[in-house]
């Protein structure tokens, strides 16, 4: 049955905060207001995750069992009709301004490519990685940003700092799926180069751009928050390495993805 619980846990919550967070704070950040363009931003959140989730339900069943159309707490149908409704929300409360119809249609197009078809983005590592850059980095904050403010704009600061964030998310989120990855013959950088490098390379590259905003920032709250974010990694990252275990690499991408809420969220007080 079709309940509200199993929408919610096929929206994928994390990435549906990360999206109620981030679409008013970069709006907030430039001087203006996107709080408008929340509903049509995660409609298109559901219909990408969604989307994704149809797509690769077999190997979610080894990788997250959890999920319900994994679990089968939700049939193949119903969440066709719930992606095929929130991407026609998405797309019909976008209306408001020409910047918000861009980056909904974009971030759409890139959700389907990621995760349809033969040739899909999913299918190439670094194509997966550059297309999840292209959104959360760059479409995300100059959409809304220029939504916010009825012009173009292009907030740098922002684009380059929470590029660097989704490019960790992206080479991260797979190591705890190396086995269903494996199995069903999904490419990603852990099958490449191995869990070790993948941990290291991804923690290293977030705690060098939290080390720039607390190189560069005036703010004593803003630099001390990084700091003491880049110790937390750090922790999380030793017990990955030092344990090497599915558990420990999920502590330590929920920190990532933690600290991505957490960067957004301070851009409210910048």
């Amino acid at each position: 049955m079709l309940t509200p619980g199993v929408i919610f846990a096929f929206s994928r919550p994390h990435t549906i905060l990360g999206t109620l967070v981030s679409v008013p704070a970069i709006g907030s950040y430039v001087g203006g207001s996107s709080v408008d363009a929340l509903p049509s931003a995660l409609f298109a959140n559901l219909f990408v995750v969604g989307l994704n989730q149809i797509t690769d339900v077999t190997v979610d069943k080894i990788n997250k069992p959890g999920l319900p159309l994994a679990s089968g707490h939700m049939t193949t149908t119903e969440a066709c009709r719930v992606v095929a409704a929130a991407g026609t929300m998405a797309l019909l409360t976008s209306c408001r301004s020409a910047a918000l119809v861009t980056t909904v249609t974009l971030s759409m197009l890139l959700g389907v490519s990621y995760s349809v078809g033969k040739n899909r983005l999913k299918q190439s590592p670094t194509l997966a990685a550059f297309s999840i850059v292209a959104v959360r980095g760059l479409i995300v904050n100059v959409g809304f940003a220029s939504h916010a403010l009825g012009k173009f704009a292009f907030p740098a600061g922002p684009v380059a700092f929470f590029s660097t964030l989704a490019l960790v998310i992206s080479i991260l989120k797979d190591v705890p799926d190396l086995m269903g990855d494996k199995e069903c013959g999904v490419p990603s950088f852990a099958i490449q180069v191995g869990r070790v490098p993948v941990i290291l390379s991804s923690s290293t590259l977030l705690c060098c751009a939290l080390g720039v905003v607390v190189a560069t920032s005036k703010l004593a709250w803003l630099a001390s928050s990084a700091t003491l974010t880049i110790m937390i990694l750090v922790q999380k990252t030793t017990r990955a390495l030092v344990y090497n275990t599915n558990s420990t690499v999920v502590e330590l991408y929920k920190a990532v993805w933690v600290t991505f809420i957490a960067s957004y969220l301070s851009m409210f007080f910048l």
